[in-house]
């Protein structure tokens, strides 16, 4: 039996020294931190005045966005997160994204979120999971990736 064990913990070693070099903690608070910090925007309805800020602290200012009809670079990001803001009030009640998910592997980190409420449209009832994939270099965030169970109007 004591051998059987042995053998399990000795084969079960080199997985588990992998899966431990491969995660990136600090990466992976680098996207909360940015995540955190959008949503805390939206709540207080201070996006428009917070989001250069927000850009400059994390994005690189190469950032490429792979999502569908978004520029990329991080005057693209602020000028569109300024469009969106224009329309955001405070609101005292928004709803954080849930953490689902969190992984690293390397330069990349996978957040997966949900949301009941759309950020932009607090009235609007969802039930939406959010996949985001980010590269990081040099403490920034240099690529995203991002797809929803369902889109946000």
């Amino acid at each position: 039996m004591l051998r059987s064990i042995c053998g399990l913990i000795f084969c079960l070693l080199p997985a588990l020294a992998y899966t431990a070099e491969s995660s990136n903690p600090a990466n992976e608070q680098l996207v909360l931190s940015f995540s955190r910090d959008l949503d805390q925007s939206f709540r207080s309805g201070t996006l428009t005045k917070d989001v250069a800020g927000i850009a400059t602290r994390y994005l690189r200012e190469d950032f490429i966005e792979h999502r569908a009809g978004e520029a990329s670079g991080r005057q693209a990001f602020i000028d569109s997160h300024l469009r969106i803001g224009a329309h955001i009030t405070p609101n005292p009640n928004y709803e954080f994204a849930r953490v689902v998910e969190i992984m690293s592997k390397g330069d990349r980190v996978i957040l997966l979120t949900h949301r009941d409420h759309n950020p932009a449209n607090p009235s609007q009832n969802l039930d939406l999971y959010i996949f985001n994939m980010y590269r990081i270099e040099n403490g920034q965030v240099a690529e995203h990736w991002e797809a929803m169970s369902t889109p946000l109007n």
